[in-house]
């Protein structure tokens, strides 16, 4: 039985995976199927590549919403797009504001791993 999520295993994987994918940051709006939107990660092939608009989202909470798609891959296939859209959503505000924001030494190594990774 695999452990289970707690706030400091999800901060770790998604920290784990940034080291390794590539995020390109930029300031024109992100499209997905037509509609707009902040983010986007494609996994497809390689390394994750995560598309940011900043102006939208900022770049922490963008990046921190897409690796946890990512790290979460295997236990959102049980949902739809919308249902895993609003875990997503709520674990994004839950560990941005509730974990990340209110320590400074950990808003700071975020900001610094994620500017480490711009392209």
């Amino acid at each position: 039985m695999r452990a289970k999520w707690s706030a400091a295993r999800l901060e770790k994987a998604m920290l784990e995976v940034l080291g390794t994918c590539e995020i390109i940051l930029t300031e024109r709006a992100i499209r997905v199927n037509g509609k707009p939107c902040a983010a986007k990660i494609v996994w497809d092939r390689g390394p994750p590549l995560i598309t940011i608009d900043a102006y939208s989202f900022g770049r922490v909470k963008a990046v921190m919403h897409e690796l946890l798609h990512y790290v979460l891959r295997e236990e959102m296939v049980r949902y739809n797009e919308t249902v895993e859209e609003i875990v997503i959503e709520g674990l994004t505000e839950y560990m941005l504001n509730g974990v990340v924001a209110k320590n400074t030494k950990r808003w700071k190594m975020w900001t610094k791993a994620i500017a480490g990774r711009v392209k």
